[in-house]
This record gives structure tokens, sequence and C-alpha cells, in this order.
């Protein structure tokens, strides 16, 4: 289906880039749609508020997947920022948020391990799962060699 929209696209002079992004937003939209409404009807949350914890400051990527949860599954929120993943476990186990955002894998290096050892060791559990395109940019002054 991807490769249609793409040939399309290219018809109509849009980027195959712009095409592809755009078709994992719409997709991931619709799976975090999905997740907010099977999770409200299995586990509700009370004024369809929650905290939400995170690691990293404000800016951050895990902070940035924070609020695109949030988003789907709270009309409001109360972000909590961490600076170790074991303090997003232990907010969580200690019922002082409702979620932590966790990253598991990313395509530069892999699984991320440590996460994966607490995984092993709390009585929690994965409920969703959001895909964040991370792009970076290198920029410069002009004439300066790379």
């Amino acid at each position: 289906m991807l490769n249609r929209l793409i040939a399309e696209g290219k018809k109509q002079g849009l980027d195959s880039f712009y095409i592809t992004r755009l078709f994992q937003t719409i997709n991931q939209d619709f799976v975090l749609t999905q997740q907010a409404v099977f999770q409200q009807h299995l586990n509700p949350i009370p004024n369809n508020s929650g905290q939400i914890a995170f690691l990293g400051p404000n800016g951050s990527y895990s902070h940035l997947a924070a609020r695109q949860y949030s988003a789907h599954h709270f009309i409001q929120s109360i972000e909590c920022s961490c600076d170790k993943f074991e303090d997003i476990f232990a907010l969580v186990e200690t019922k002082q948020a409702d979620y932590g955002i966790l990253p598991i894998e990313n395509s530069s290096s892999g699984a991320i391990n440590d996460v994966y050892d607490l995984l092993q060791t709390t009585p929690l559990s994965i409920v969703g799962e959001m895909r964040l395109p991370i792009n970076h940019c290198l920029l410069a002054i002009t004439k300066v060699p790379l």
C-alpha cells in the first residue's frame, strides 16, 4: 500500500520521504487511538487525567513521547521528569505516576539493555508502544569544512 501511495505522490510531485512520514504518522495516530480506547475500557482513569514519568528534561525525546501519549489518553496530564530509568519505575511502582515512558530500542544502538533488566525485576507491565522518529540535523555556517 505504501508503495502505491509513493507512486501516486510522485505523480503529483511529492517527495517519497514526505509521503512515508505522513503514512507513518497516520498509522501511529491510529494505533495510539486504538490503545487509548482499549486502555480506557480496561483500566479507566478517574477524571481522565494522569501522571506520566519520563526520562530527561522537558524537550527531551522521552518528554515528547510522553506528551504525545498523554494527548491521546488524557484530557489533562502531570509530567514527571526523571534522571534515571530506575526513577521512572519507582514512581510508577509507588503510584506517584500512572504511567512511565521508557525507550526499549533505538535504530542506532538496538535494545536498551538497562530498561530490559529493570523490566525483569518489576511487577509492572508494558501497556502500549510508541514509535518516535528521531531526526538529527548538522548545522554550520557556510564554508566550514566537514
